[in-house]
C-alpha cells in the first residue's frame, strides 16, 4: 500500500514540476521578449524623468538618445541608464525644445529661457561615462542667448554644417565653423517690420537641394537658396506655419495652427491640403516620415495623425491607442527604427510596425483602463472566431495572465 501511495506522489510531483515547467517557459519568453512599446515617466521605478513633459529627442552620432525634459534641461539614454544634465544655473537652461549636432561633432542645445548652448568639445571627446559639458560661447564668439518661442522649430543645420537660428526680433542668425574653435555669426535679414525689429521666425527646415526654407509668423515663406544669404519668397500654405519638413523622396510639407497639414507641388508651386483645418488651436507640433511613404504629424490636443501618402489612406493615434497623452510634442525616429514619441506625460519608444501601438500590457500609465489583468502573459490566441446568431464573425484576442483571462475585439468579418 506504502508503495503504491509513493509511486503516486511521485507521479504528482512530476506532473507539477511538468506544469511549471511550461508556465516558467511561457513566463521567460514573455519577459526576454522586448515590449514593441516602452513608456519612460517621471513615476517609471527604473529610469524615472525628473519632470513630466519631454519636448523632443534627438539620436547623436555616437547612437545616445538625448531627451529633452522640459522644466529640468536634458537626459543622455544608453539604452540601459539616463545621465542627468540639469538646466537650472547652467547655460543649458530649463526648457530644451531643439538640438543640432553641428560640425566637428558637437551638440547644440536651444531652450526658450537661455537660447542657445553648446557642447565645449566634440561628442567623441569626452571619454566613456563622462559628462558632456555645455557653454554659452564658442571661441570668442557669444551664442545668442535671448528667448525663443516653445511653439515654434528655429533651428536647423545647412549642407555645409552651419547652424542656423531663427529669434523672434533678429532675423536668423547663422553659426559657421572655421576650425574646431573658429566660429563666426552672421544675421540673415527676414521681414523688417515698421518698428525696427524682424519678424518672428517660426519654423526652418533645409532642404535636400542645399536650400533652407523658412516661415515667418503671420508675415511670408522665404526661401534662402544655397549659398544665397538674401531669401526669396514663396506662396505659404497659411498665415501661421508651425512645422516646415522634407521627406525621403524631397516632398516638402508644412503643419499648420488648427491642426492643418499641406503638401506643396513644386512643378505648380501650390499647396494642397491634406488634411483641414479643425475649429480651436489644435497646433502642429512636429511632422516625421516614420517608415517610407508613412508620415506622421503630432498636435496638442489630438494626438497623432498618420498619412499614406501612397493611398491617401489616414488613420488617428491617441491615448486609446496606447499614447501616454493627446498632447504630443515631437516624433524622433532612430537608426534602429525606433520611433521616440516625445508627450506632456513622457517619452514612449514604437517599434515601427503596424501592431506597435497597439500593445497590450497590465499598467494604467494615466487612468485608463489596462489591457491585461495580470503582469505575465503565459499564452494568446489571436483571432479567434466566434460565430454570431446573425451570420457575422466577431474576432476575438484572447490572453491568458496571471491574473486571469484577458480579451479584447479585434474585428468582424461577414
Amino acid at each position: 500500500m506504502s508503495a503504491n501511495i509513493k509511486i503516486v506522489k511521485n507521479r504528482y510531483i512530476e506532473v507539477v514540476i511538468y506544469i511549471m515547467a511550461v508556465i516558467g517557459m511561457f513566463t521567460i519568453e514573455s519577459h526576454a521578449q522586448e515590449l514593441p512599446i516602452e513608456h519612460y515617466t517621471a513615476l517609471d521605478d527604473t529610469n524615472p524623468l525628473p519632470e513630466s513633459a519631454v519636448i523632443t529627442t534627438y539620436q547623436d552620432s555616437l547612437g545616445y538618445i538625448w531627451i529633452a525634459n522640459y522644466g529640468f534641461g536634458l537626459l543622455r539614454y544608453d539604452g540601459q541608464a539616463m545621465e542627468e544634465y540639469a538646466g537650472l544655473d547652467e547655460p543649458l537652461g530649463l526648457n530644451v525644445f531643439a538640438m543640432e549636432e553641428g560640425p566637428y561633432g558637437r551638440l547644440w542645445a536651444l531652450s526658450n529661457d537661455k537660447g542657445l548652448a553648446v557642447s565645449e568639445q566634440p561628442l567623441s571627446a569626452y571619454a566613456a561615462g563622462a559628462p558632456v559639458q555645455f557653454a554659452d560661447s564658442l571661441g570668442d564668439t557669444p551664442l545668442y542667448r535671448g528667448r525663443v518661442d516653445l511653439f515654434s522649430a528655429p533651428l536647423t543645420k545647412d549642407l555645409q554644417g552651419a547652424i542656423w537660428l531663427g529669434t523672434s526680433q533678429e532675423g536668423i542668425v547663422r553659426y559657421q565653423l572655421n576650425g574646431p574653435t573658429t566660429l563666426v555669426a552672421d544675421t540673415l535679414a527676414t521681414v523688417l517690420r515698421s518698428d525696427s525689429t524682424y519678424a518672428p521666425v517660426r519654423a526652418m527646415v533645409t532642404r535636400q537641394d542645399g536650400s533652407v526654407w523658412v516661415s515667418i509668423i503671420n508675415e511670408a515663406l522665404l526661401e534662402f537658396e544655397d549659398g544665397e544669404l538674401i531669401a526669396r519668397k514663396q506662396v505659404s500654405p497659411c498665415s501661421d506655419i508651425m512645422q516646415l519638413y522634407e521627406d525621403s523622396h524631397n516632398t516638402l510639407w508644412a503643419g499648420c495652427s488648427q491642426s492643418a497639414v499641406w503638401r506643396l507641388d513644386e512643378e505648380t508651386t501650390t499647396w494642397k491640403e491634406v488634411k483641414p483645418a479643425e475649429p480651436g488651436q489644435t497646433y502642429i507640433t512636429g511632422i516625421a516620415e516614420v517608415a517610407p511613404g508613412l508620415l506622421w504629424a503630432t498636435t496638442l490636443g489630438k494626438g497623432i495623425f498618420e498619412l499614406d501618402v501612397t493611398t491617401g489612406a489616414t488613420t488617428e493615434y491617441t491615448r486609446r491607442n496606447g499614447l501616454l497623452d493627446q498632447n504630443v510634442w515631437d516624433i524622433t525616429t532612430d537608426r534602429e527604427g525606433n520611433v521616440w514619441v516625445s508627450q506632456n506625460n513622457g517619452l514612449s519608444k514604437l517599434r515601427m510596425n503596424q501592431a506597435a501601438i497597439r500593445t497590450y500590457t497590465s499598467r494604467s500609465y494615466t487612468g485608463e483602463r489596462p489591457a491585461l489583468v495580470g503582469a505575465e502573459a503565459f499564452a494568446a490566441e489571436p483571432d479567434i472566431a466566434w460565430p454570431l446568431p446573425s451570420g457575422d464573425t466577431l474576432k476575438v484576442l484572447a490572453a491568458a495572465t496571471s491574473g486571469g483571462l484577458s480579451e479584447r475585439m479585434a474585428g468582424w468579418s461577414t
